[in-house]
């Protein structure tokens, strides 16, 4: 027996503003429920395109590079301002004992 596609009549598509993720879900899962009974047994589907899950693993991706950015802001921020603190304490006469984690050994404190 010869593969047949169906045509725009029976494809299904999203509304604009839903969830394609759920949508694909909720489709291949009903399509399976109606196997063997609106469907019948020698039939055989095949999903072609599946945009739900290819939007969801982008979406993944894309939640993954920007932890990634702001794990890497924040860490050079902290890196500058730990730098910039010590220089801004020893200006205004800190404590001897005192010693910046950017300054060279043996130089720490005020002159």
């Amino acid at each position: 027996m010869p593969a047949r596609s169906l045509q725009s009549p029976s494809a299904i598509a999203k509304k604009p503003g839903t969830n394609a993720v759920e949508i694909a879900r909720a489709v291949i899962q009903r399509f399976e429920q109606l196997s063997g009974i609106f469907i019948p047994d020698g039939v055989k589907s095949a999903v072609t395109r599946n945009y739900g899950e290819t939007a969801d693993q982008k979406a993944k991706k894309l939640i993954s590079k920007l932890a990634f950015a702001t794990a890497s802001v924040v860490l050079l921020v902290l890196l500058a301002l730990g730098c910039r603190g010590g220089a801004d304490r020893r200006r205004r006469g800190g404590s001897s004992r005192w010693r910046s984690p950017c300054s060279p050994p043996g130089r720490g404190g005020s002159r």
